[in-house]
Protein backbone atom coordinates (compact mmCIF):
# COMPACT_ATOMS: atom_id res chain seq x y z
CA UNK A 1 0.00 0.00 0.00
CA UNK A 2 1.14 3.49 -0.79
CA UNK A 3 0.20 6.76 0.17
CA UNK A 4 -2.07 7.48 -2.34
CA UNK A 5 -3.75 3.99 -1.41
CA UNK A 6 -3.89 4.86 2.35
CA UNK A 7 -5.66 7.64 1.34
CA UNK A 8 -8.29 5.76 -0.06
CA UNK A 9 -8.61 3.58 2.62
CA UNK A 10 -9.17 6.70 5.05
CA UNK A 11 -11.66 8.06 2.64
CA UNK A 12 -13.84 4.73 2.59
CA UNK A 13 -14.32 5.88 5.92
CA UNK A 14 -16.87 8.49 5.22
CA UNK A 15 -14.19 11.43 4.29
CA UNK A 16 -13.31 13.15 0.70
CA UNK A 17 -10.44 12.03 -0.75
CA UNK A 18 -8.89 14.99 -0.73
CA UNK A 19 -9.55 15.42 2.96
CA UNK A 20 -8.62 12.07 3.63
CA UNK A 21 -5.40 12.81 1.92
CA UNK A 22 -4.44 16.02 3.95
CA UNK A 23 -5.07 14.27 6.73
CA UNK A 24 -2.56 11.30 6.03
CA UNK A 25 0.47 14.24 5.03
CA UNK A 26 -0.51 15.64 8.36
CA UNK A 27 0.00 12.80 10.13
CA UNK A 28 2.83 11.61 8.44
CA UNK A 29 4.26 15.57 8.65
CA UNK A 30 3.48 15.60 13.13
CA UNK A 31 5.46 12.03 13.41
CA UNK A 32 8.35 13.40 11.00
CA UNK A 33 8.71 16.96 12.74
CA UNK A 34 8.67 14.87 16.23
CA UNK A 35 11.42 12.85 15.36
CA UNK A 36 13.36 15.42 13.51
CA UNK A 37 13.05 17.09 17.11
CA UNK A 38 14.43 13.79 18.43
CA UNK A 39 10.89 13.11 19.95
CA UNK A 40 9.45 9.53 20.47
CA UNK A 41 5.77 9.09 18.66
CA UNK A 42 3.71 6.24 20.61
CA UNK A 43 0.22 5.47 19.28
CA UNK A 44 -1.12 3.10 21.57
CA UNK A 45 -2.22 -0.66 19.70
CA UNK A 46 -0.27 0.57 16.83
CA UNK A 47 3.62 1.36 17.87
CA UNK A 48 6.44 3.25 18.56
CA UNK A 49 7.76 5.61 16.31
CA UNK A 50 11.45 6.42 17.92
CA UNK A 51 14.98 8.30 16.32
CA UNK A 52 17.95 5.05 17.04
CA UNK A 53 21.75 6.51 17.35
CA UNK A 54 24.28 4.01 15.15
CA UNK A 55 27.69 4.89 16.41
CA UNK A 56 30.70 5.03 13.98
CA UNK A 57 32.33 1.69 13.27
CA UNK A 58 34.47 0.36 10.57
CA UNK A 59 32.90 -2.10 7.58
CA UNK A 60 34.55 -3.68 4.53
CA UNK A 61 34.29 -3.45 1.33
CA UNK A 62 33.10 -6.93 -0.15
CA UNK A 63 35.10 -6.63 -3.07
CA UNK A 64 38.39 -5.30 -2.21
CA UNK A 65 38.62 -6.38 1.75
CA UNK A 66 39.15 -2.92 2.41
CA UNK A 67 38.54 -1.00 5.49
CA UNK A 68 35.66 1.65 5.11
CA UNK A 69 34.73 4.29 7.90
CA UNK A 70 31.18 4.72 8.36
CA UNK A 71 30.50 7.67 10.28
CA UNK A 72 28.12 7.59 13.15
CA UNK A 73 24.09 8.61 12.28
CA UNK A 74 20.54 8.75 13.04
CA UNK A 75 18.62 6.91 12.07
CA UNK A 76 14.27 6.15 12.60
CA UNK A 77 13.00 3.07 13.47
CA UNK A 78 9.03 1.53 14.20
CA UNK A 79 8.74 -0.94 16.88
CA UNK A 80 5.30 -2.40 16.79
CA UNK A 81 2.95 -3.03 19.49
CA UNK A 82 1.81 -6.37 21.08
CA UNK A 83 -1.42 -5.88 19.48
CA UNK A 84 -0.26 -5.31 16.04
CA UNK A 85 1.88 -8.20 16.27
CA UNK A 86 -0.45 -10.32 17.52
CA UNK A 87 -3.48 -8.81 14.41
CA UNK A 88 -0.82 -9.89 12.07
CA UNK A 89 0.00 -13.50 13.76
CA UNK A 90 -4.13 -14.31 13.27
Amino acid sequence: MNKGELADAVAEAGFSRAEAGRAVDAVLGAIQAELESGGKVSLAGFGNFEVRHRPARTARNPQTGEAVAVAARKAPAFKPSKVLKDAVNG
